[in-house]
């Protein structure tokens, strides 16, 4: 792990100040950090049926949409994180569920017909 030789020099010196003991100096003005997106919210975003509802709306407006639906305030940034921690492609999951619906049976028979005799040759 390479750390600044200031980051160093300070955690050795506050180390010192507190008698070579560790201790932990974050501060949370007395507030536990209390996780908004509890199992029951996590099951309802991640529902196929809301994320195929939703697939046209912006991170702050499914945010919204989740203030009026279930009453839990998130900002758009941590609806993303939640997106990503979850492996949701919000923002491609629409184009290539349309692209899968608009294309012609006929056109995929097609293709698989070519790359049979792709394959053959």
């Amino acid at each position: 792990m390479k750390l600044s030789h200031m980051t160093c020099r300070y955690a050795l010196h506050k180390y010192q100040k507190q008698q070579f003991q560790f201790a932990d100096q974050r501060k949370f003005n007395g507030t536990t950090r209390v996780n908004k997106i509890t199992a029951e919210v996590k099951s309802f975003l991640l529902s196929h049926q809301v994320l195929k509802d939703w697939s046209g709306l912006t991170l702050a407006q499914r945010c919204q949409q989740l203030r009026l639906d279930r009453e839990v305030s998130i900002k758009p940034c941590s609806l993303r994180a939640f997106y990503k921690k979850n492996k949701v492609g919000y923002y491609v999951a629409n184009y290539q569920y349309q692209q899968a619906i608009s294309r012609p049976q006929w056109k995929v028979q097609e293709f698989a017909v070519a790359l049979a005799k792709l394959i053959k040759e």
